[in-house]
């Protein structure tokens, strides 16, 4: 009985199934299943909310003869920032990262010296919210200059609220999210590493463009 219980529970706790001894024929099959019937929900407490204690979870559906298996509760641990060391990592690497799908142009920008990038940020792996008939994200930005003698901040780093009605975030999603910077370029710069960060979920996309 001991057993059983153990097994029930740490199946609560990550969204899976228990199964009894000898029912590995049966729990493979259904894991195999089980890949091609899964949605991702996304949830956001509210910030009073990370208050360190266990909280269960219940989701339901209207639709009749539907089986939900799902995480049955998190601990309310308040998320760490690591938003600054991530755009370090991203900016210093040898090579971009593409977790968040990134595309732009530069050209001459209105003054010597200097450039303006339009960026497009594919919205599809955010972390979106949908909540009051809004959509709603937060995303930080940085863009480093790229010398023989390693990366330099070309502004500081930048807060994109994401903020949308659903016919703004159907535009988006079809043609990404667009941003536009005016950027310095100091002697001995000849790229531009652009670097975005999803606060909400620690993705990390990266663009490496030239620069003259």
């Amino acid at each position: 009985m001991l057993v059983k219980e153990t097994l029930d529970q740490f199946a609560g706790m990550t969204g899976g199934r228990s199964y009894p001894s000898g029912g590995t024929k049966t729990a493979i099959p259904d894991a195999q299943q089980a890949i091609h019937l899964s949605y991702t929900v996304a949830y956001q407490p509210i910030p009073k909310s990370w208050d360190g204690k266990y909280h269960k979870v219940k989701v339901s559906c209207t639709r009749k003869g539907i089986q939900l298996q799902f995480e049955q509760g998190y601990m309310a641990a308040a998320p760490v920032d690591e938003t600054t060391a991530l755009m370090q990592v991203a900016a210093t690497g040898n090579s971009d990262l593409s977790a968040i799908g990134l595309r732009a142009t530069v050209t001459p920008g209105a003054t010597p010296h200097t450039v303006r990038i339009q960026l497009r940020i594919d919205p599809s792996n955010l972390t979106i919210v949908q909540q009051n008939g809004r959509y709603a994200g937060q995303l930080a930005a940085l863009y480093a200059g790229l010398t023989s003698e390693g990366a330099k901040q070309l502004a500081k780093p930048a807060n994109l609220t994401l903020d949308w009605t659903a016919q703004q975030y159907d535009s988006v999603a079809k043609d990404g999210i667009p941003v536009a910077e005016d950027l310095p370029v100091p002697e001995g710069v000849r790229q531009v590493r652009i670097v975005i960060v999803d606060t909400r979920s620690n993705q990390v996309g990266s663009l490496t463009v030239p620069v003259s």
